[in-house]
């Protein structure tokens, strides 16, 4: 790992179609997206918290609980079949155009907002630990399941994968 401060990532976009408005649904009294945000915040590992989204009522909800929006994604990277890596990529240019280069990237799915506490300050150690390029963190779902094969590998066409 680089030298470089270590972020988490929470893509939020706000044209769902399954659930409309997810993202910003009231989860135990507060939007899903706050939940996600207040578990990166608490972590003594993570330097910033920045969410990636389109949407302006998104942004407002993710700054006012804490969390950075340095710039919006652009439509293209916002729409029903968008995959999350060209989002994160987008923001990773972004920042790499400011000058600033992370030294690990944390994704977090504001729509997976159930962990356990001190998971997010593991992940961090795991990787300093082993110097692993990348990790995930997993609980059984069908049909995404992972094997614990050395090296791991997933139980379905990960080129593939379903969006739900």
């Amino acid at each position: 790992m680089s030298a470089g401060p270590v972020i988490a990532v929470i893509p939020a976009r706000g044209g769902s179609k399954g659930i409309p408005r997810k993202n910003l649904a009231l989860l135990g009294g507060r939007p899903l997206l706050v939940w996600t945000v207040d578990q990166a915040l608490q972590s003594t590992s993570i330097d910033r918290v920045i969410v990636s989204t389109e949407d302006d009522e998104i942004a407002a909800v993710a700054l006012a609980a804490g969390a950075e929006v340095p710039f919006r994604r652009p439509a293209h990277l916002a729409q029903d079949i968008t995959a999350t890596e060209p989002v994160v990529e987008h923001l990773l240019d972004e920042l790499a155009a400011r000058g600033e280069e992370p030294g690990l990237v944390m994704l977090l799915q504001a729509t997976s907002p159930i962990r356990l506490p001190g998971t997010l300050d593991r992940l961090v150690a795991e990787q300093a630990a082993t110097g692993a390029d990348s990790l995930v963190g997993v609980v059984p779902q069908a049909p995404f399941l992972w094997w614990r094969d050395d090296p791991p590998r997933a139980d379905y066409d990960v080129t593939r994968r379903p969006r739900r």
